[in-house]
Order: structure tokens, then C-alpha cells, then sequence
């Protein structure tokens, strides 16, 4: 390819092509009102990190049909939280997400696995305790977001200045389109290790316009679908140095992570970014 076609192609960093990050908790059952007031009161030891606290309430409307439609409110109660902190232009740099089904940290500073790992697990240290007093974990997911932007004429990208063609995960008519377009694609995988679980990938692939740029986005989703409930509420990060079941799961979809990448995108672009693949 040639040298002025690859250097119109900008991944959204100067090392590496990756928007964020996320690391996901999927549990069994709803978190209630009593988990949510036992997380909040964990942000003074994340505080320094993830300095802001936001927390959603809901209410409840029973309603009687038998008595003419009488119903009957109950008082506000938490049904989510935020912490996190903010870049300067307002957006998240780091967050921790509890949703009523789901815990995830997010992160929008990505340096290397090891390290954007390692905090986000310390994260997770402070507040899983709690969580799995009340609720199992089901599932494990982990999505990367990888950007491009394209330089100059729209109308004069193609799809083969980024991607491979023959890859498996696109269709082949997109190499002949010079417009915009989108494809999702969703396959399992067979997974190593334990627990034992199924392995889920959504690879979602789409060229479009914002502002005066051509951007690419690659949106890459794992989720480890356990077998059976994750119910070792004292160490699912391990314990004593040594890696635990949700540290095993997400090596693994790193490593699945790292694949597609190397048989989606061509060559040129894999060095630009950094990336080392072992066929490459």
C-alpha cells in the first residue's frame, strides 16, 4: 500500500487506535435499594480516583384496579450509581457504572492492558465484596472501541485501505463500496480454561461522517456466558498474588480481542498501531 494512503489514516491516538475500554460484571439478578446505599457509601475509598458520586433514584406506583384505580407511591430509592472522573472537556476518563443487573468500569485512557487492567481491577476490589453479598455474576464481558479518521476526500476512501480483504469478518461487497456503511457481526468461540462458559463475540464495523472527517469505529464485545453462577464471593479476583476467575476471563478475551484485530485490519495499519500479531 502505498506510504501517502496509510498516512491519511489517523488512529484516535498517536500509539494506538483505541477510544475506551470497558470491563463488565453481569449478575443474576437485580441489584436492590439496600446493595445500592452499602455501594455508595464505598466512594470515600475510590474517591481519589473517581472523585464525583452520581446516583439515580427511582420510585414505585402500585396500582389497585379492584379499588378504582387507587395506586399508591413509595419514597425514592437508589436504583444506580456513578463514580467518576472527568477530562477536561467534560466527558469521562475513568467510571464506575452500577446498574441494577451490571457493574462495569470504564476507561477513556488506555495505555497498555496490563495497567488499564490493573486499576480498573482495583476498582472492582473495593466494590464486588459488596455486590456479592446480595448477587452472583453470570456473565464477564470486556469491548474495546477503535477509531480511525480519514484525511482528505471522503469520496476517496475504500474499505481496502483498512481492512483485509478476504476476512472473515466482513462481507467482501464492502471492499467495492466508496460510501458509507455498517455490518454487525456476531459469532462463539471456543473458549480455554475455567470456568467453564461460552464465548460470545459482536464485532460491529461502520465508516461514517462527523463533522469534516471520514471516521472508521471498530466495536469489539466479548462476554463470557458462565455455565454455572460465579458464586466464590471471597476471591473472584483471586487472592494471595494469584489471578483469579475474572482475571482468567479477560486475558482470554484480550487474546480474542487481539486476533480479530489481526485478521481484520492489513498490515500497514497493524504496525501503525502498534499491534504484533503473530502471522503478521
Amino acid at each position: 500500500m502505498d506510504n501517502s494512503v496509510v498516512e491519511r489514516i489517523s488512529p484516535c491516538e498517536k500509539a494506538h487506535a483505541i477510544k475506551s475500554v470497558s470491563f463488565a460484571v453481569e449478575l443474576n439478578k437485580p441489584l436492590g435499594a439496600d446493595a445500592f446505599l452499602e455501594i455508595s457509601s464505598l466512594h470515600p475509598k475510590l474517591k481519589d480516583r473517581l472523585p464525583r458520586k452520581i446516583e439515580s433514584t427511582a420510585i414505585t406506583v402500585d396500582l389497585d384496579v379492584s379499588r378504582g384505580m387507587r395506586s399508591r407511591t413509595s419514597s425514592p430509592e437508589l436504583n444506580g450509581l456513578v463514580f467518576d472522573r472527568l477530562k477536561p472537556d467534560g466527558t469521562p476518563e475513568w467510571k464506575l457504572d452500577v446498574g441494577a443487573p451490571h457493574v462495569a468500569v470504564f476507561c477513556a485512557k488506555y495505555t497498555r492492558w496490563a495497567d488499564v487492567w490493573a486499576s480498573a481491577r482495583e476498582i472492582f476490589a473495593v466494590v464486588l465484596p459488596i455486590i456479592l453479598k446480595f448477587r452472583y455474576i453470570k456473565a464477564v464481558g470486556l469491548q474495546y472501541i477503535d477509531e480511525f479518521t480519514w484525511a482528505g476526500d471522503r469520496a476517496e476512501f475504500r474499505s481496502g485501505y483498512l481492512f483485509r480483504e478476504g476476512t472473515e469478518y466482513l462481507p467482501n461487497n464492502v471492499f467495492a463500496l466508496n460510501g458509507l456503511w455498517h455490518n454487525h457481526h456476531g459469532f462463539f468461540s471456543n473458549p480455554t480454561g475455567s470456568p467453564q462458559h461460552r464465548l460470545l463475540t459482536n464485532l460491529n464495523v461502520s465508516v461514517s461522517d462527523r463533522e469534516d472527517a471520514r471516521v472508521i469505529s471498530i466495536s469489539a464485545v466479548h462476554r463470557a456466558l458462565l455455565d454455572d453462577l460465579m458464586t466464590d464471593v471471597d476471591h473472584p479476583l483471586g487472592e494471595g498474588g494469584n489471578e483469579g476467575p475474572i482475571d482468567a476471563l479477560l486475558d482470554e478475551m484480550h487474546r480474542l480481542n487481539k486476533s480479530a484485530l489481526c485478521g481484520l485490519l492489513v498490515y500497514p495499519i497493524l504496525r501503525r498501531i502498534n499491534l504484533k500479531c503473530g502471522a503478521a
